[in-house]
């Protein structure tokens, strides 16, 4: 069973089948890659092979991805973020879970870093569903179907959002649903699960 950690930084998992995948060496790191290089094969020109264990990144060969404050960082040029979907779904296996947690884009913690490129939203998580795509087509509605237009199929599984310490104390009430929805520092963080369908 291959896990990986990917943009791990210095947070590892340790155990039951994890690599830790960062494109900075690190004491979490066990393999040095960027992740906007793709094919990740991890075993050729691009990867320091010091720090590389025995990787098998073909098709459908990894079972769990974790992406823990990493998807905000990839892919400025929509093209490259674009690529990184495509090479998560080949090396992903059927049924595959990825765990993804991003700063809310309208919180300080999104804004404040340079490093972060792009918000990431189950909005457009979905524009890589093909049930969504499929629906919105019967509908009429003009969301870019990217998981069709690329061959690709992640499900969006489960969402949770992360109130700012200074609201998550209180009662959800229609005040608070009405910051939530459009107030800035309410929402800290967003916390997603994908399903790899094949």
């Amino acid at each position: 069973m291959t896990k990986l950690n990917l943009g791990c930084g210095l947070n590892a998992i340790d155990g039951d089948g994890w690599i830790n995948v960062d494109a900075y060496d690190g004491p979490a790191v066990d393999v040095i890659w960027d992740l906007e290089v793709v094919p990740w094969r991890l075993a050729g020109e691009g990867a320091n092979l010091g720090k590389c264990k025995i990787l098998p990144l073909g098709d459908g060969e990894v079972d769990e991805v974790a992406l823990i404050h990493t998807l905000e960082h990839i892919g400025q040029a929509s093209a490259r973020f674009i690529s990184f979907m495509i090479e998560l779904y080949r090396v992903s296996a059927p049924g595959a879970i990825i765990r993804i947690h991003v700063p809310h884009p309208r919180h300080d913690d999104f804004l404040g870093d340079p490093t972060h490129v792009r918000p990431v939203t189950p909005q457009m998580l979905e524009l890589f569903s093909k049930k969504a795509n499929l629906a919105w087509q019967a509908g009429g509605f003009a969301n870019t179907p990217l998981a069709l237009r690329h061959d690709v199929d992640f499900e969006l599984q489960h969402v949770e959002y992360i109130l700012d310490e200074r609201f998550s104390a209180h009662e959800r009430n229609a005040a608070l649903d009405y910051q939530f929805a459009h107030g800035f520092n309410v929402c800290r963080e967003i916390r997603m699960t994908l399903i790899v369908i094949k």
